[in-house]
């Protein structure tokens, strides 16, 4: 089946993070999975540099959520550790993603996403298993940006959330080759873009309300607004 077609690399430093949880093939490594995510209301209680605590029907749950994590926020969108996006939350109510792993005798609670106001964390292995099908067509659109960060963009075109991975080298037109995070200020939050892509991941309803990851480009990015344009280098 098409969905379990290895892709390829992103982009290096993703190598590890984005790729792999991206990847068609690794979705029915997430099947073992489903039957063990819950998505549930609570109240966050305590938040530590590896573990979070939250309420739920009165009773005090505790999540590990060490490792790494996609962090949404209003303007920036990155990866990184939890040490770093605990700052991002608080104490009170939230929408928490939990999976129960079983470990020898016991079982482990894991913290897999987390949705506090207009703040929404996911670890890579919870994206994965989102993933409903890949679709590989060339496609021209425009969309606004709504966060930005040194690996990814999300962008929403008619109600429509969408997560790119935009790493990598490009050419500036009228310049010359750059990174997305040399030119990353010449876009700004709200500005109306044209994107032409041509790998899409189609994603499962989700808490975070991400419908689709584009992770190639076949083409540009031309910030509409601003003028800046960008050519995608093999």
């Amino acid at each position: 089946m098409k969905k379990h077609l290895a892709i390829v690399i992103i982009a290096i430093s993703l190598a590890a993070v984005i790729t792999l949880a991206f990847s068609p093939r690794a979705i029915s490594g997430t099947d073992s999975l489903r039957r063990r995510i819950h998505t549930f209301e609570g109240v966050i209680a305590t938040i530590t540099n590896s573990t979070i605590a939250v309420i739920k029907n009165n009773i005090t749950i505790r999540l590990i959520a060490k490792g790494r994590w996609v962090l949404i926020t209003d303007s920036a969108v990155n990866i990184t550790t939890w040490t770093n996006a605990m700052g991002y939350i608080s104490e009170g109510n939230a929408v928490v993603v939990a999976v129960n792993v079983p470990r020898g005798n016991g079982t482990l609670r894991v913290l897999i996403g987390l949705k506090q106001n207009r703040t929404i964390l996911m670890r890579p292995i919870l994206i994965r298993h989102l993933i409903q099908r890949s679709i590989h067509d060339e496609k021209e659109f425009t969309c606004t940006l709504l966060a930005k960060g040194d690996k990814l963009i999300l962008v929403e075109a008619r109600g429509i959330r969408m997560l790119a991975v935009i790493g990598g080298r490009w050419y500036k037109a009228g310049e010359s080759e750059t990174t997305w995070s040399n030119v990353s200020d010449e876009f700004r939050i709200g500005d109306r873009l044209w994107l032409c892509c041509e790998r899409f991941l189609v994603l499962k309803p989700n808490f975070a309300n991400l419908r689709i990851i584009v992770w190639g480009f076949s083409g540009a990015i031309i910030d509409i607004d601003s003028g800046t344009a960008l050519l995608k280098v093999s």
